[in-house]
């Protein structure tokens, strides 16, 4: 255990973002809500909050009870995804268009298929560019979470999924998982985010 390590905020005309996605895997759905900020990402989903430093490039389960951040992704779990993913291989990338209107944005479509014995794949993504997303942590935090999910299509810093789909087919049993944007919008400062910086660190 120890205190927190985390350097002061970036200044308040930094930019920051509310960002919302519906997820659905199955008849399950979930909506994930995520504050970005330049150092920090913030995410709720489902009742359970979780912050990632993108100094560190580090990601804490946060317990508000206990006023205290518990880290994620021991170096074991992350080497068990990689071997996984080196048996997998890299996925097979197309880009299927570009300037093409979904939900508001006009976006590049991807195709991505990966095929292996034990797995097969596909996702098809809309993803668009917004700029000011570049100066924030939410691409830091996005390879952290690709290093597990090697079916995610290739993003720049700017980028942002509007829509996609994946189908992952494993011995006759399919799973398919939509993601929908639901709100972007610009933010100022989160008094959560605040809180949760000065929470104390633990394993």
């Amino acid at each position: 255990m120890g205190a927190s390590v985390f350097p002061p905020q970036a200044p308040p005309d930094a930019a920051a973002f509310m960002i919302r996605h519906r997820v659905a895997i199955g008849v399950s759905v979930v909506v994930q809500t995520q504050y970005v900020a330049a150092g920090h990402v913030l995410t709720e989903a489902s009742g359970q909050w979780t912050l990632f430093d993108g100094v560190t490039r580090t990601r804490y389960l946060v317990d508000r009870a206990a006023r205290v951040l518990r880290r994620l992704d021991p170096p074991e779990v992350l080497a068990q995804v990689r071997a996984l993913r080196a048996t997998l291989g890299e996925p097979h990338v197309s880009l299927a268009g570009s300037g093409i209107p979904m939900r508001g944005h006009l976006c590049r479509r991807y195709i991505l298929h990966v095929t292996h014995p034990r797995l097969s794949a596909s996702t098809d993504a809309y993803v668009t560019t917004v700029p000011a997303l570049a100066g924030t942590a939410l691409h830091a935090a996005r390879l952290l979470s690709q290093e597990a999910l090697p079916f995610s299509p290739p993003l720049d810093p700017a980028d942002l999924v509007v829509q996609s789909s994946i189908v992952l087919l494993q011995q006759q049993r399919e799973v398919r998982q939509t993601v929908t944007l639901e709100a972007l919008e610009a933010a100022s400062a989160n008094a959560l985010l605040d809180e949760c910086l000065a929470f104390r660190i633990t394993i």
